[in-house]
This record gives structure tokens, C-alpha cells and sequence, in this order.
């Protein structure tokens, strides 16, 4: 039998990564399970998420959870849940979605550090974070006011050891995690949309606004794509472009009162 590798130039036999298990992090609402849906699907692997997984132990809902037993013990069936779902999978591929706390503890980044996964963390503004999970059937225990999410979204623990671990799961949103997500549906309009996010978070507005429009083009009828490009426009001194962007927006929903909001903050700066 002919060995697949046989012809392969022998720099490319080393050079191809072996697939590992990928976790996804971030906060709620940014996009962990969408995200991780799809990217099993195209890896062809199983997908969990760790709530889930807590609530079929428990046979209770994260809402009762919190309700009944409070976070502090919520955060200990999710350590526990993390330790037994790390020594299930062994060295097998999945994709994993956490919740938007897991990565608090640092004894939880210590077991995800030592297993070795593929870390993404997701990212986008507050505002569009808290949009998406008002749009969501589910309760969220610590969802209440934009203010108050934007606070608790602030919130960090002192610990350096979190601050580092955080910031190594960000900077591994890297060339190999990018094309891993970009593979999931290249023509995916929230794919993009995502990608998006992330680069505004990080500051990289040009390459944000190319994939805004690739969002845009593969779905016209997207809500929170003009609005972020209307919003990057002004900081940019492009307010026509950003008015233009604005209507678009309205377009598709009239009633987006952040849109609203912005259109009367634009026509208040007309000369």
C-alpha cells in the first residue's frame, strides 16, 4: 500500500501540523457556539459546550444554578466539568466552547495550558456583545443592563497569572487559528463579521473594514455591519461615508436604537 506522504517534499511531511482538540473562549455573546458549531462541522469533529455539559450533570439550567447555589459553586461544577471533559478526550479532536467565566480561575487556565489545545479567544465590542444576547432565547444569569454588562465585562481579576494566560489565548487568534476559522465557510458572511471584531480589537481598522464588506457581500441583509463601519468612518474624519453606512443600517433594522442613536449624534455635527 502506497504510504499517502510517498512524492510530498520531505519539508512539507514535517512542516503539517498534527489537528488538536480547539477551545473557544470570550465573553457571553461572542459567538463561542456559532463559531464552534461550524468549525467542527468542517473538521468533521465532535462539538460540546461546557454549559451543557454542567447542566446535563446537574440536571439543572445555568439560570437555576446561579439561582439556587450562587456563582461561587457554579464556578466549581465548571472546574470540575473542564477536569473530567480534558481527561475524556485524551488526545482525540474537538472543539469546545466555554463559558464566558471559565477562563477566570487561573486553576482553569493551569488545566487548559497543560493539555495543550489550541486556545481562540473571541472578541467583540461591548455593545455588540450585549445586542446578540438580548437577541438570544436563553437567560443569562449575569446579563442585566448595557451598563452593568459593560462593568462586569470590565471587571478582571488581579491575578498576573490571569492577565498572561488571557493575553496568550488572544495573541493565539493566530495564522493557523484565522485559517482554521476562515476554512469553516469562506463565503460566510458571520464569519467575517466576526473576524471583523477582532480586528478592530485589536486595532487593525483597515483590515476590519475589508472584512466588514466581505460580511456585508455575502449578506446585504446582516444587522451590525453598517453600524461598525459608520462608527470606524467617524474616527477615521469620514462622516459622509459614515451617514451613508448609517441609512443602510436603518435599512435593515428600523428600530436599531444604537443606530438611531448615532444618526442624531451625526446630524447634531453637520456644519
Amino acid at each position: 500500500m502506497r504510504n499517502p506522504s510517498e512524492g510530498q517534499p520531505e519539508a512539507a511531511r514535517i512542516a503539517a501540523p498534527r489537528l488538536q482538540a480547539v477551545f473557544l473562549v470570550g465573553f457571553m455573546g461572542a459567538g463561542k457556539t456559532s463559531v464552534g458549531n461550524a468549525l467542527s462541522q468542517r473538521l468533521g469533529c465532535p462539538f460540546e459546550d461546557l454549559d451543557d455539559r454542567i447542566q446535563h450533570s446537574e440536571g439543572k439550567s445555568i439560570e437555576q444554578i446561579f439561582r439556587e447555589s450562587g456563582e461561587t459553586q457554579f464556578r466549581e461544577m465548571e472546574t470540575k466539568a473542564l477536569r473530567e471533559l480534558l481527561d475524556e478526550m485524551g488526545s482525540s479532536v474537538r472543539v469546545v466552547a466555554l463559558g464566558g467565566g471559565t477562563f477566570v480561575p487561573a486553576s482553569n487556565l493551569s488545566l487548559i495550558e497543560a493539555a495543550g489545545v489550541h486556545s481562540i479567544f473571541l472578541d467583540a465590542p461591548v455593545e455588540e456583545l450585549f445586542r446578540r444576547c438580548q437577541q438570544e432565547q436563553k437567560t443569562r444569569p449575569l446579563r442585566q443592563t448595557v451598563e452593568q454588562f459593560r462593568q462586569l465585562r470590565r471587571q478582571a481579576p488581579r491575578d498576573p497569572e490571569y492577565a498572561y494566560q488571557l493575553g496568550r489565548a488572544y495573541m493565539q487568534l493566530s495564522a493557523w487559528c484565522i485559517g482554521e476559522i476562515t476554512r469553516v465557510a469562506p463565503d460566510s458572511a458571520r464569519v467575517h463579521q466576526m473576524l471583523a471584531e477582532n480586528r478592530v480589537t485589536q486595532g487593525r481598522t483597515g483590515e476590519a473594514v475589508r472584512a466588514y464588506l466581505k460580511a456585508a457581500a455575502a449578506d446585504p441583509r446582516l444587522p451590525g455591519i453598517h453600524l461598525a463601519l459608520a462608527q470606524i468612518y467617524v474616527q477615521e474624519g469620514k462622516p459622509d461615508e459614515a451617514r451613508s453606512e448609517i441609512e443602510r443600517e436603518l435599512a435593515i433594522v428600523p428600530e436599531n436604537a444604537m443606530a438611531l442613536a448615532f444618526k442624531r449624534k451625526l446630524e447634531g455635527a453637520r456644519p
